[in-house]
């Protein structure tokens, strides 16, 4: 089952985008709200289009996902919500100790865990992160949600020295994202999906997907770190000739345009989710394009 996700999940970068947009102070959670409950308009659009083996989800954050997730659920669309604190070096839970009380308050289908994990970074901060996260897959697993965990690779200080942007992105990150996996995977951790940035090489793919796909009950889902399109579909086409990935989650791509647009008055929410859900459309037929052929009982002959 391939598994498409509208990421719509920001809160700290969102925050500070609309504040640069020129959105006063006191307008922009009411701002936020509102933008968030067009993503589900798109993806019920969207999903209509989509086949049958291929699965929408809606990664929404409840804090200004507070009236778009209630819409979601109305629309029996799959809803995934974070439960780290936004914009943190270390893995946290954004309610602390309470983090079970707000997951079931919500009542997601899937629960979402960014961590930001370097092997060569801080090891207490590591540490930390890895016990925070085992925690998590616990109760996971006893409420039986699915667990979805989106693992980053910033570079340290040494590498961001010794190597520019791009070379960090294709030649060092590939084999530090596996040794993270393994990492992470030695401390039990174990995610349905493993959300991960993409490579251009198919080799660096394939390198990451064989160490994510001896840890995941699912498989892989590249994300879009906000990129461009011509970016993100080369990334999601290297991701869906590689077995171990079962799709893909991007946002930013999908929605900042469309959304800048709504916040400076030059389009209606109805155009923003037309114009949402087509990016989305079009991502998807990327991924699906790329995917290695089946060789059903009729083409084996």
């Amino acid at each position: 089952m391939t598994t498409f996700v509208l990421a719509v999940d920001h809160r700290n970068s969102l925050r500070k985008w609309l504040g640069s947009l020129g959105v006063p102070a006191a307008q922009i959670d009411p701002s936020a709200r509102r933008l968030k409950t067009i993503c589900v308009e798109a993806l019920t659009q969207a999903r209509e289009q989509l086949q049958a083996d291929e699965t929408p989800m809606l990664l929404l954050d409840e804090e200004y996902g507070v009236d778009a997730i209630p819409l979601a659920k109305q629309r029996d669309l799959k809803i995934v919500v974070p439960v780290e604190r936004s914009g943190q070096a270390q893995f946290i839970f954004e309610h602390g100790e309470d983090f079970r009380e707000a997951v079931e308050a919500v009542d997601p289908d899937a629960i979402k865990a960014l961590v930001r994990y370097n092997v060569d970074g801080d090891a207490e901060i590591n540490q930390r992160s890895r016990a925070g996260l085992v925690v998590l897959q616990e109760y996971l697993r006893e409420s039986g949600r699915d667990f979805m965990l989106e693992l980053l690779v910033p570079p340290t200080a040494e590498q961001q020295a010794s190597s520019g942007a791009d070379e960090f992105d294709e030649q060092v990150r590939p084999s530090l994202t596996a040794k993270a996996i393994r990492e992470l995977a030695d401390a039990g951790l174990r995610p349905d999906w493993w959300k991960l940035e993409g490579n251009r090489d198919p080799s660096a793919a394939a390198a990451v997907a064989a160490a994510a796909s001896q840890t995941s009950e699912v498989g892989c889902l590249v994300l879009g770190r906000g990129q461009d399109r011509d970016s993100v579909v080369r990334w999601v086409q290297t991701a869906a000739a590689v077995g171990s990935f079962v799709g893909f989650a991007v946002g930013r791509t999908l929605w900042t345009d469309p959304f800048q647009a709504v916040v400076a008055g030059e389009i209606d929410e109805r155009e923003a989710a037309e114009r949402i859900a087509s990016s989305y459309l079009d991502i998807a037929a990327a991924y699906r394009l790329a995917q290695p052929a089946t060789v059903g009982p009729e083409t084996d002959r």
